[in-house]
């Protein structure tokens, strides 16, 4: 584990090193009291999730892993968004091909079944003897 505490991911070769960056300490806007009811409320709402996240990690580090969390999710479904649609074809036209080959399988049971009963019905209804 490197001494420093700030690492971040970054491609140099092929190492990768962890280090986020740290997140600033939230301040109000001066002017809030002036500013129009609206902006005021976002301003706030902004004031206060940055206070949040200031309050969760100020060394950035739950930013830096929620980031890498979302880039992992993201090149994991890309691939799947592709390619599931082409495999549930796939598998679908397989199922209905087994469908009609075990359809055809049972006609041909029942077929050689019937042929069997008929045949030791002929043979077996001949002249008494």
């Amino acid at each position: 584990m490197p001494d420093k505490p700030d690492r971040e991911l970054a491609t140099s070769g092929r190492q990768l090193r962890w280090a986020p960056r740290g997140v600033p300490r939230p301040v109000v806007d001066p002017a809030l009291t002036e500013l129009h009811p609206v902006v005021r409320a976002a301003e706030v709402l902004r004031y206060s999730a940055c206070k949040f996240e200031y309050w969760i990690s100020p060394g950035g580090h739950a930013r830096e892993a929620l980031r890498l969390s979302c880039l992992v999710a993201a090149l994991l479904a890309i691939p799947v968004l592709l390619v599931m649609p082409l495999v549930t074809l796939v598998l679908v036209q397989v199922a209905g091909w087994l469908e009609l080959l075990v359809a055809i399988l049972i006609n041909a049971a029942c077929i050689a079944t019937a042929l069997l009963i008929g045949k030791a019905l002929i043979k077996g209804s001949g002249p008494p003897r």
